[in-house]
């Protein structure tokens, strides 16, 4: 089947490919764009069923998602590439490394994983509706729904507990709740801004 695959290359240099995670569009990536545009030619693109790019019907495992990466790959001539891959684009680069060696430079894995799983690590049914969400809508919603997963309780607890000491005491738990989510989700905005 053919894949309409909305992308975009800039800069100059060995070429970088950027798989986005989890209902992320190639937009997401802006804030690196400009360093890595610097030395390397950096190819982002929307997986399928995010975006622009054709939404067939699903699932969508990493084994075929990776097969339109370097079909996207031969589309542009580019026989070898340092491979980036964040959170679910993780599991998609390592199954391009796993399945063409050849094709890899380097392999660079951000918050991700090596196996997917339905407790530890994996992809939860609040984030796949998530995913179906508009962007923006979208967005706010995969990151409640990922709290678990973006931080470890060890750190994320510690920060709530100081921040809700310093809130006005509520009268019910769900409330006390729905401000540490706030709190967690301006926490996770500015560590991904910084």
């Amino acid at each position: 089947m053919e894949l309409n695959v909305n992308y975009r290359v800039e800069g100059q240099g060995q070429p970088l490919v950027m798989i986005a995670g989890l209902a992320m569009n190639l937009s997401g990536w802006q804030p690196q764009l400009a360093v890595f545009k610097k030395q390397y030619r950096i190819i982002t693109f929307d997986n399928r069923g995010i975006g622009k790019s054709d939404k067939p019907k699903g699932p969508y495992p990493p084994k075929i998602m990776a097969e339109d990466t370097v079909q996207l790959m031969d589309h542009l001539n580019i026989k070898e590439a340092h491979i980036l891959g964040v959170s679910m684009g993780g599991l998609i680069a390592q199954e391009i490394a796993i399945r063409h060696p050849a094709r890899v430079v380097k392999l660079i894995l951000v918050s991700t994983w090596s196996y997917q799983d339905n407790y530890n690590n994996g992809i939860t049914s609040a984030m796949l509706e998530a995913a179906k969400l508009p962007i923006r809508q979208g967005a706010t919603l995969l990151v409640d729904a990922s709290m678990d997963k973006l931080f470890n309780r060890l750190f994320i607890l510690p920060t709530l507990k100081v921040q809700c000491k310093s809130m006005k005491k509520t009268r019910s738990y769900r409330s006390r709740r729905t401000k540490r989510r706030r709190y967690g989700l301006r926490l996770f905005k500015q560590i991904t801004i910084d």
